[in-house]
């Protein structure tokens, strides 16, 4: 039963961010800025790492 109801949590997390991003074009724009920075830290990362 406790497990059932930590996913009930988690699907819910994940619909209120998507209303959330659906909802604002900054946030939409601030996500998309997050996911492209994280990308190059880890592109970044990899190269210097080798």
């Amino acid at each position: 039963m406790v497990e059932e109801n930590t996913d009930a949590i988690e699907l819910s997390q994940f619909e209120r961010i998507t209303k959330l991003l659906s909802s604002s074009y900054e946030m939409q724009t601030a996500f998309i800025a997050l996911v492209i920075g994280l990308s190059i830290l880890f592109i970044v990362y990899r190269k210097f790492s080798n």
